[in-house]
């Protein structure tokens, strides 16, 4: 980055971000049932803009592990576990925001690796662009327990105060003011 360049980074992604909307679930893994949000149409709302803006994003592996699964159906698979730097770039103003993301895939052939970064990427792109699809994980199916009232016969809690206990109401009687100055 030169000395006078104007910083335009952050303007630019925040710029990318106002012009998102939801992108919907297209995909859908057959073997858990579910409906997904695919990396090609993250890809698709995102690569154009960032181009526009002059902005690339450049991936570097920082650290692999691999292991070997056996299946419950006996079939061997491969656990490909990578850490990945992905960088975006401001070819106006040369700045360069660095953003490390995990990603984990599972395959008995060789595309573990693959399927590892595609999870990565566009989970980076998600959030780097707060990328919504519609729906909110956190959101439960049923609706929420609501409290119970606190039963009335219960002794509460007082304060300690060093003043004397007060007597509880008893249900149904009124109450009486007393004056302890």
């Amino acid at each position: 980055m030169t000395e006078n360049a104007e910083k335009t980074l952050v303007k630019k992604l925040a710029k990318i971000m106002g012009k998102i909307g939801v992108v919907p679930k297209t995909g859908f893994n057959k073997f858990h049932k579910y409906n997904y949000t695919t990396e090609a149409d993250v890809q698709a709302i995102t690569s154009n803009r960032m181009a526009e803006e002059n902005l690339i994003m450049i991936v570097i592996e920082i650290e692999n592990e691999t292991r070997q699964v056996t299946t419950r159906g006996g079939n061997t698979e491969f656990i490909y576990r990578g850490t990945f730097d992905f960088q975006i770039h401001d070819g106006d103003s040369g700045e360069v925001l660095t953003m490390r993301v995990s990603g984990e895939g599972q395959d008995a052939g060789d595309k573990a690796a693959y399927k590892a970064l595609t999870g990565a990427h566009k989970y980076a792109l998600m959030k780097l662009f707060q990328i919504s699809t519609g729906d909110d994980p956190e959101r439960q199916e049923e609706p929420p327990r609501q409290e119970e009232p606190p039963q009335p016969n219960k002794p509460q809690q007082q304060p300690r105060n060093n003043q004397p206990p007060q007597p509880q109401p008893r249900r149904n009687q009124p109450t009486q003011q007393n004056d302890y100055r």
